[in-house]
């Protein structure tokens, strides 16, 4: 197991944010500008501020040309709307050559995969009902068949059609919830649905959407430079695209059409083509002060990557993730937000399997002050094959699921400094994981149990190794439950899991705080019985030192 010291961690990865930002502003990089509210832009033109191209797409083309001939560029993307979308591949073994996309003005460069569609809506015989023969751009368009590879955990039950499809409308700048059947789109003003080759749709009462700007989702990606190294993605905001469930089949070719999408019969290759944005294949790479909302599916996608600093990103109100991914070395997660995600998920029924803010096989990571609220499933989830990963600050509440997932990782894993709370199912869950760490970890309120290492009945392989519950370290926590239903801690396992979490050296607890409302007996670590704070300490060797249960001292084991 490759390990690095927290702090040195840390470190190289500010270090590396400063290298980038320094060698942007060190070489000689061609200036590009890209100004499609300029009524004299072309793709014909110089590229001079005074001589803007009109497309990003015209841009990267430039660039890559200056690129071949050994020089970097630094594209300048001014104020508008860019309708469009970009997906290139690039030889990764090329690198020193930095790309700059940055928004002259921070979040005033919105590329979106939304197209203004000048119609007649034609009133229906329903009063206040509207209709509008099917768009040309969705022709074709269906929901999505569950891949084979997924069809162990997911079927057309648990993961529903709504979920699988991807039209979106924006009447004014407000989106639609689409429906599948007719009566619903009756009843539930701002809604929409497809029903026999026609767009169905109920406006507030005495709206008429002839007056109104239609916008409908068009392009799934909008933008991903794969391959490219030594890149910096600076104050860009994404939006709208019409991006897909990874776990629909689909087969295409990496192309840059409207409608593109990658099934290969692995998560991986499916996912990183049905987000907005994807940083693949890439090395050396900085975004920053990036927005993605209200896209179909994924916001950011990152994947096979090396140093990577992800920095003051928002991403909000998403279908599935905000920010997302894997197979990545020497990643910062720094001051960024997600916020109200999984609304298609949600719809389709997917709420527990795949979504959460996700990522597996991190290596040499730092997630630092990032904020999850409001998801419609998991805040915060590390699945799988994490090794060395930190999370400090994390604020994840009010989630539809548990605040964060920590399954199936080498370890070692630490969450520190850390506020989970008042979500759906549990506060910190634990599971299969090794060399797990809980620090200054403040979870109360959470519906089923405040930290839950039960995680998954059974042994867990990661890459063939069985990896369960064992060296883990409970210190400086405060854990409440807020009513007498909530637990403090659940681990309702069988006898050999006990053994492998408290062999000797194996769990170490000391000067935690624990506070039961009402409830004498919030520790669930038989199956079928619940105990008190008393059962729980014998349980794991007569840890908890210094702790505190109900505002009493818990004695040294020698002097009980």
């Amino acid at each position: 197991m490759r390990l690095m010291h927290r702090n040195q961690s840390l470190f190289f990865l500010f270090a590396l944010w400063l290298g980038f930002a320094a060698q942007a502003t060190a070489q000689s990089l061609a200036h590009i500008h890209v100004n499609p509210a300029n009524a004299n832009s072309d793709d014909a033109n110089s590229a001079a501020e005074s001589a803007p191209l009109k497309t990003l797409a015209a841009a990267v083309d430039r660039a890559t040309k200056n690129r071949k001939a050994g020089r970097g560029s630094h594209i300048f993307l001014h104020p508008g709307i860019y309708r469009e979308g970009l997906w290139r591949h690039f030889d990764a073994s090329q690198s020193g050559l930095p790309l700059v996309i940055e928004a002259v003005e921070p979040g005033m460069a919105i590329v979106t995969g939304a197209d203004i569609v000048d119609v007649k809506w034609t009133p229906s015989k329903r009063a206040g009902i509207y209709q509008h023969e099917l768009f040309e751009q969705w022709q074709g368009w269906r929901a999505r068949p569950i891949h084979a590879g997924w069809r162990s955990e997911i079927n057309e039950s648990n993961f529903t059609e709504i979920g699988r499809r991807r039209e979106n409308i924006w009447i004014n700048g407000e989106r639609y919830e689409q429906k599948l059947l007719l009566e619903d789109v009756y009843e539930q003003e701002k809604t929409f649905g497809i029903f026999k080759g026609t767009v169905i749709i109920h406006p507030p009462t005495g709206f008429d959407p002839n007056n109104a700007d239609i916008e409908i989702g068009v392009r799934d990606i909008l933008l991903r430079l794969q391959g490219w190294n030594d890149f910096t993605l600076r104050g860009v905001t994404f939006v709208r695209s019409a991006s897909g469930s990874p776990v629909a089949a689909c087969q295409t070719k990496p192309r840059n059409s409207s409608n593109s999408c990658v099934m290969r019969g692995e998560q991986p290759a499916a996912s990183v083509s049905n987000a907005a944005l994807g940083i693949v294949e890439q090395r050396n790479v900085l975004v920053e002060d990036v927005e993605l909302y209200e896209n179909n599916w994924f916001g950011l996608y990152l994947w096979d990557t090396k140093d990577v600093v992800v920095r003051n990103v928002v991403a909000n109100e998403n279908g599935a993730d905000g920010i997302t991914g894997g197979r990545s070395e020497r990643l910062l997660l720094s001051g960024s937000v997600t916020n109200g995600n999984n609304r298609r998920g949600y719809a389709g029924g997917l709420t527990h399997w795949a979504p959460g803010q996700k990522f597996l096989y991190l290596i040499d990571s730092d997630i630092v002050n990032h904020t999850a609220m409001n998801n419609w499933s998991r805040g915060f989830w590390l699945d799988m094959g994490n090794n060395n990963v930190r999370i400090d600050n994390l604020h994840s509440c009010n989630n539809l699921e548990d605040g964060i997932f920590i399954e199936a990782n080498i370890g070692p894993i630490t969450l520190e400094n850390s506020t989970v709370c008042n979500n759906g199912s549990n506060g910190v869950k634990l599971a299969a994981s090794r060399g797990v760490t809980l620090r200054n970890v403040t979870t109360f309120g959470n519906a089923l149990a405040q930290i839950d290492l039960s995680g998954l009945q059974r042994d867990r392989k990661v890459d063939g190794e069985v990896i369960n519950n064992e060296n883990y370290v409970f210190e400086n926590l405060t854990v409440t439950n807020t009513n007498s239903r909530q637990l403090l801690i659940h681990y309702a396992m069988e006898e050999r899991f006990w053994d492998q979490l408290t062999a000797p050296g194996s769990f170490i607890a000391h000067n935690n705080q624990y506070s039961s409302a009402g409830n004498e007996k919030p520790f669930l670590i038989t199956p079928g019985e619940y105990s008190g704070f008393d059962r729980w300490r014998s349980r794991t060797g007569c840890q908890e030192a210094g702790s505190v249960f109900d505002g009493k001292s818990v004695p040294n084991c020698n002097s009980e």
